[in-house]
């Protein structure tokens, strides 16, 4: 029968996982997951009166690519390094403070079990082996039964099953991709290390290069194998993770290839109709009368206010008739020219220091960052209730459902980045292609409900024209 949440799944294997705890299954699971929580601890104390904590630091260099130098215990990154450092990473013999003859006992857990391991029950001894002998890894979430686990498979390995994971499942979503340990005890498959974020299926491009880098080496790509790549697995991770967590303003440009900076350039003046005839030009095509029908004068016929646009012949990067350029807005005694670059601004001060009339006169320059600008923008624009969101209106739903159901038509045959620019019919070609293309899919259909007029009709019209069911 169906499970009563709503996941779509049969209730055998939703829910009664989760609430089954009596089983066998759910008393190990159980179990496991209290020594996950005990254990390290253990192997710290284990670690600092055999080698001292400065081996911890050691590791972490490793683990953040030599970048920090002391083991930061707050790191959103300790879910990942905790098992990393204890049940996989060897010193290197060049650099360590291990003595030479210890090396052979490494990992962690393998001189602990060596040690100690008569002391433990035999489950925890296989628990040890277990996290030993397995590996971090890309896996991908195929299915996610909530509350209870979900159905990975190892984007690297291309290991396929049923992970028990009670609290991510309910924030996982399927076509994630998790940096994360698979432990299997049994018939029982258990996270013990997993990265604090997921990331989404669009970085999946970064993993494939990694698998095709992997087999040009090895055959088959094993837990074993992976160990030896693990610098390049940590590389990948902590370059994602970083971007995900540390979001960063792209940089951004005008059609001239100059960086985005939103200037302003304010001149006194000594009469409105002297500074537009002097600057009239700027506005190419722009006839006299037509830029004069929205200016203000006064009661007695002079001039005002108005406003110029600064326009330029198009350039190769946007072929247009004309190219704007800022705007020049006149009132009373004082020009304020907008422009979008310090070139820009530049500019029209060359310009206007030429052809403005006598009398006039620079007053500032003020230039304003794109991220000053957001802020100031959400201040003087905050969201919209739900209720006045105008997206909700059932007519826009309409409209942008048919503007995103066109723009997806045409998509199959797009050339896309991070297809390396090819679209996605040709890149159905090739087994990498597809995966990757599967990913791109899972990647718009996680925006339905986010994305207004992105709905499942065009994810399965889009599945249906590319043949992925």
């Amino acid at each position: 029968e169906p499970c009563p949440c709503g996941s779509g799944l049969k209730y055998k294997n939703c829910h009664l996982r989760a609430t089954d705890e009596s089983t066998p299954t759910g008393d190990l699971w159980q179990r496991l997951h209290e020594m996950s929580s005990r254990l390290p601890t253990d192997l710290l104390r284990f670690v600092k009166s055999r080698y001292g904590l400065k081996l911890v630091d050691e590791a972490w260099r490793e683990f953040t690519l030599f970048e920090d130098e002391a083991f930061d215990p707050d790191s959103v990154h300790l879910p990942v390094f905790m098992p990393w450092f204890l049940y996989e990473w060897q010193p290197d013999p060049e650099e360590t403070i291990v003595p030479v003859g210890d090396l052979e006992g490494f990992p962690v857990v393998s001189e602990y079990l060596r040690r100690r391991g008569r002391h433990q029950d035999p489950l925890t001894v296989r628990y040890l082996e277990a996290c030993r002998d397995s590996t971090f890894s890309f896996l991908d979430v195929l299915e996610v039964s909530p509350g209870s686990g979900f159905t990975m498979q190892d984007a690297l390995t291309r290991w396929h099953g049923f992970v028990t994971e009670k609290s991510a499942s309910r924030t996982v979503q399927k076509g994630d991709i998790l940096f994360a340990k698979v432990v299997t005890l049994d018939d029982l498959s258990i996270l013990d290390g997993c990265s604090p974020i997921a990331f989404p299926p669009l970085e999946k491009a970064a993993v494939i290069e990694l698998r095709n880098h992997i087999r040009k080496a090895k055959s088959t790509v094993t837990a074993g194998v992976l160990k030896d790549y693990r610098l390049e697995m940590l590389e990948i991770y902590q370059s994602i993770a970083d971007r995900l967590l540390n979001p960063r303003m792209p940089e951004l440009a005008n059609t001239d290839g100059d960086p985005l900076t939103f200037c302003r350039v304010t001149y006194e003046i000594p009469s409105p109709r002297a500074a537009f005839e002097a600057l009239r030009h700027l506005s190419l095509g722009d006839s006299e009368a037509d830029l004069l029908a929205d200016a203000t004068f006064d009661e007695g016929g002079e001039l005002t206010s108005v406003e110029i646009p600064w326009l330029r012949k198009g350039n190769p990067m946007m072929p247009l008739e004309n190219l704007g350029l800022g705007r020049i807005q006149i009132e009373g005694r004082r020009l304020v020219a907008e422009v979008n670059s310090e070139v820009r601004a530049k500019r029209f001060r060359e310009i206007a220091d030429e052809a403005l009339p006598a009398g006039s006169r620079h007053v500032s320059t003020v230039l304003e960052s794109v991220e000053a600008a957001l802020e100031a923008h959400r201040r003087e624009h905050p969201e919209p209730a739900p209720d006045d969101d105008l997206n909700r209106r059932p007519e826009i739903q309409a409209m942008l459902k048919e503007h995103l159901r066109a723009h997806y038509r045409a998509w199959p045959d797009m050339k896309l980045p991070a297809l390396k620019g090819k679209t996605p019919r040709q890149a159905m070609k090739t087994r990498d292609g597809r995966e990757m293309v599967e990913a791109l899919l899972l990647d718009i259909d996680g925006r339905r409900g986010r994305q207004a007029g992105l709905d499942e009709d065009i994810i399965a019209e889009l599945r249906t024209t590319l043949g992925l069911h």
